[in-house]
């Protein structure tokens, strides 16, 4: 009789061990996804929004609105930057 039990024994073992590797690859899997910061990523997906009104609203009554981001990469010089001056006397006063 003690001739049989041993395999099942190992067989068992084996079950086990797999399911101990499952559960590490998917603990593992999801430690990985959450970024650099596991706080920042559970705040961002709890909490709530909180919607604020802006200091200065983008658009006026009446006026049609062009929004322009400009984006840069890396640390080269952006050739279409111009400075803030040049903007100002480019761009409509908003009242």
């Amino acid at each position: 009789m003690e001739g049989h039990a041993q395999p099942r024994l190992a067989v068992r073992a084996a079950r086990v061990e797999r399911r101990w590797r499952l559960a590490a690859l998917v603990l593992g899997a999801f430690v990985l996804s959450i970024g650099c910061n596991p706080l920042a990523t559970f705040s961002f997906i709890f909490e709530p929004d909180h919607m604020v009104a802006p200091k200065c609203p983008i658009a006026c009554d009446g006026k049609e609105v062009k929004v322009v981001i400009q984006g840069k990469q890396g640390a080269g010089e952006n050739r279409h930057a111009q400075p803030a001056e040049k903007l100002q006397e480019l761009a409509p006063e908003v009242a």
